[in-house]
This record gives C-alpha cells, structure tokens and sequence, in this order.
C-alpha cells in the first residue's frame, strides 16, 4: 500500500486485489473489511476478466449508500451508524465528565445481499 493512500480507499481495495491475483491463489469470494476497498476490489477483478459474482463473490462491509447504485450491486454489511455515533458521544462525554470506567458496546449489524454474490 502506498503511504499516501489512506487504509480503507478504493486505490488500496484495487491494489489489494491486484496483488492478490498476480499470487495465483485460486479463490471463489471477497469479504472487503469496508464497502469503498471492495469498490477498488471489483474493478481490479473486471480488469483481469473476472465477472463479478460467476467468477468471484464480493461483499464489502459498511453499508455505504453508493453499494446498490454500483453494477453489479454490492453485498454489504451495515452499521447501525448514526447510533454507534451518539453511543460514542454520550460515553465520552461521560468518561471526561465523570471519569466513568470504558464500556464496550455491541451492536446487531445486517447483511444485504444484492447481485455481487451468487449462490453455490
């Protein structure tokens, strides 16, 4: 990865994959740790020929809006987002004001399975 390019973009997602391929390791799917890598990720596999799912699944991870205007659409993992923001906020907000002790908060996310994905 290049220094400048920061860790969850697209060129590292596309970098990623290109390496991954000049590896020759034979593979089926990709779980991209965030929707923009897997963005970077398919094009990388459409450069090498590769159709996204019939050769490769994907699925990125973030529930980013763009994923189900992408083509094909893109599997992805969502966050509940804005409630994970204001869960921060408010136990900051205390761990400064009242030196509470840290918390650790679990959240359900949801898959959403679109056309980057094919059943085997």
């Amino acid at each position: 990865m290049s220094e400048d390019l920061p860790e969850y973009s697209m060129p590292n997602g596309y970098d990623t994959m290109k390496r991954l391929l000049e590896t020759g390791v034979d593979f089926t799917a990709v779980f991209a740790v965030s929707d923009t890598m897997a963005f970077g990720a398919c094009r990388a596999l459409r450069e090498a020929g590769l159709r996204i799912p019939e050769d490769c699944s994907i699925i990125g991870y973030d529930g980013q809006y763009y994923t189900e205007y992408m083509t094909p659409s893109l599997t992805t993992v969502v966050q509940p987002v804005a409630e994970m923001a204001r869960k921060t906020v408010e136990l900051l907000d205390d761990a400064v004001k009242k030196k509470a002790p840290p918390v650790c908060v679990i959240y359900d996310a949801e898959l959403r399975i679109r056309e980057s994905v094919r059943k085997i």
